[in-house]
């Protein structure tokens, strides 16, 4: 089976090295508001609609880099999670590869369908932001799972 668009199996481990820390930091984000102070620096901006300045087209502004820091780990990682080669990749794991993005994206869209009818104002918002991520650990979660369920089964029949 040709599996040219998946990267190498040992780049999982670094997507592992992003990606949890990435979790923890958005975790802190979004619980303790103490760390949005922490790193307001000059950044280039393509656009800025800033709600109380003035808005910025092609030029630096000053923004709190940690949540956008968070989310780059989170998706660098679920990235080269989701989309290393297993050690023992064949034609089965590329059906259950398949099978669990497309599971993920029906799961992510069916939540944003919910959410567009129910949620509103501000819930609605953090529901968006949370949705950048949703598809991508929705399908890492499900793929591991098959994977294991898989790998179990194979030490039972033994």
């Amino acid at each position: 089976m040709k599996t040219h668009f998946l990267f190498p199996a040992s780049w999982r481990r670094v997507g592992w090295f992003l990606f949890l820390p990435g979790l923890l930091l958005g975790t802190c984000v979004a619980s303790f508001d103490a760390l949005n102070e922490l790193a307001e620096l000059p950044v280039f901006a393509i656009w800025d609609g800033g709600i109380l300045s003035p808005p910025v087209i092609m030029g630096v502004t000053y923004n709190n880099i940690v949540d956008e820091v968070a989310i780059a780990l989170i998706v660098a990682g679920g990235m080269l999670i989701g989309f290393s080669k297993t050690r023992d990749e064949d034609e089965f794991i590329g059906s259950i590869r398949y099978e669990s993005l497309v599971w993920a994206m029906y799961v992510n869209f069916g939540l944003v369908f919910v959410s567009t009818l129910f949620l509103y104002g501000m819930a609605y918002w953090y529901f968006m932001l949370l949705n950048i991520i949703g598809m991508l650990v929705f399908f890492v979660c499900r793929f591991h799972y098959k994977l294991y369920q898989l790998r179990k089964s194979d030490r039972d029949e033994e």
